[in-house]
């Protein structure tokens, strides 16, 4: 494995691990099912070494979950680099429900490991929110030379300083028509089952805001924290106007 893509779900590693995949002509294995395990038991290094032997089989490993365990993974190889996505967890959130109402599958909602007896779904997926973006900025500091921390609202504001940034990390100089397919898949958004636009500051019109800010009480720290390793001058990452519902 050369390049991990990872992040808490919902937040734009589908489209840019295939994006990076298409563009580069690296191999990509999506999701492989053996790392949805790190859900249902505690990872050991012996577990994880032989994960790596299937990870290793491909070029670019796109797998949400292993944001979970990025710092026990370096403490095996640190010979691959990282493209960690992070989003508002009050847009995940949105986008998680948006999947329950078009009968989708989603593990998102699975988040007793994280905050045990939780009655309300928006405080299990902001647990785990909190968690995802610790763990992110411990692996961060660990290899910050080989890892990219990007923000799903900057991929829409600015695109074409995310791809900078990606090609400083990955060494590779993107021509016209991949810039092109980036800047488009990263432009305005639109709900997939929903018809609607949607984006940054989704939950804005969403949630009310009562559910809003306990979401961000619980993870907007850890969200704000992992941020801060990107471009954050772009945009105001905890503000934004807000529709009463």
């Amino acid at each position: 494995m050369r390049l991990l893509v990872t992040g808490l779900p919902r937040s734009g590693t589908s489209a840019t691990a295939n994006l990076l995949s298409r563009a580069t002509g690296m191999s990509l294995l999506d999701d492989p099912e053996e790392v949805m395990a790190i859900g249902e038991m505690t990872p050991t290094t012996e577990w994880l070494t032989d994960l790596w032997e299937i990870l290793d089989g491909s070029d670019i490993v796109k797998a949400p979950r292993l944001s979970e365990v990025l710092t026990q993974l370096q403490g095996i190889r640190s010979d691959f680099m990282t493209v960690i996505l992070v989003r508002d967890p009050r847009d995940v959130y949105c986008s998680v429900m948006e999947k329950v109402r078009t009968g989708r599958r989603t593990t998102m909602l699975d988040n007793d490991r994280f905050l045990p007896l939780s009655k309300a779904p928006h405080d299990g997926v902001a647990a785990a929110a909190a968690f995802y973006h610790r763990e992110q900025v411990r692996s961060y500091k660990l290899n910050p030379t080989q890892t990219l921390i990007m923000n799903y609202q900057h991929l829409a504001v600015a695109p074409d300083l995310e791809i900078e940034r990606l090609s400083q990390l990955l060494g590779y100089d993107f021509n016209s028509l991949t810039v092109d397919d980036l800047l488009r898949q990263w432009g305005p958004m639109e709900a997939k089952f929903e018809n609607v636009i949607v984006g940054p500051g989704r939950w804005t019109r969403e949630l009310s805001r009562s559910v809003a800010d306990r979401i961000f009480s619980i993870a907007g720290p850890d969200y704000l924290e992992a941020s801060s390793f990107c471009i954050c001058s772009l945009c105001e990452l905890g503000g934004g106007g807000h529709g009463d519902s």
